[in-house]
């Protein structure tokens, strides 16, 4: 399936019972629960551990989408071009492939950050840090909702920063 260049759509406003709001990127919707989050695409749907899902996609934000592909999990993930970016779905799984079910779009790399920083404000629950090993973060499963504004430019760990801008 051919990469096309897509338009981004506003998230809902509206939030599920669950305390989290709903969000689109092209054809792609994104939901979330207490424990996982939901990805469907006009081929097909998926579901994955919640944690895993904002883990990879904040370390995707922190590198501004710098390496070639970060896969979110064996179905999902992102591949940079370098000013834009592919969201894929079975792309390089050979289930959803044998199936027809993969999907790609190609979105300019500011849409997908601008979306992505939206569901991350959102879906992070406070005492969550997506940086931190598991045994040392809070916990990302949840039924009361508590957002935490994430600081994607400059977080303060051990000594060392974690940035996203590119020092020059």
């Amino acid at each position: 399936m051919a990469a096309t260049r897509q338009s981004t759509r506003q998230s809902d406003t509206s939030v599920n019972d669950f305390g989290y709001r709903s969000f689109a990127l092209g054809g792609f919707k994104f939901e979330r629960d207490e424990y996982f989050a939901r990805i469907t695409w006009p081929e097909g749907s998926h579901s994955m551990p919640v944690d895993l899902f904002l883990r990879a996609m904040i370390r995707d934000l922190a590198w501004s989408f710098f390496y070639g592909t970060v896969n979110f999990d064996n179905v999902f993930g992102t591949t940079n071009h370098y000013g834009n970016v592919d969201v894929f779905a079975g792309l390089y799984n050979s289930g959803y492939r044998k199936q027809n079910r993969e999907h790609v779009e190609n979105f300019k790399s500011d849409d997908v950050k601008a979306m992505f920083e939206a569901l991350l404000e959102d879906w992070t629950n406070e005492g969550f840090d997506p940086f931190a090993a598991p045994q040392e973060t809070g916990s990302m499963y949840s039924s009361v909702v508590a957002q935490m504004r994430l600081s994607l430019t400059a977080a303060q760990t051990d000594g060392f920063q974690v940035t996203s801008e590119r020092e020059t």
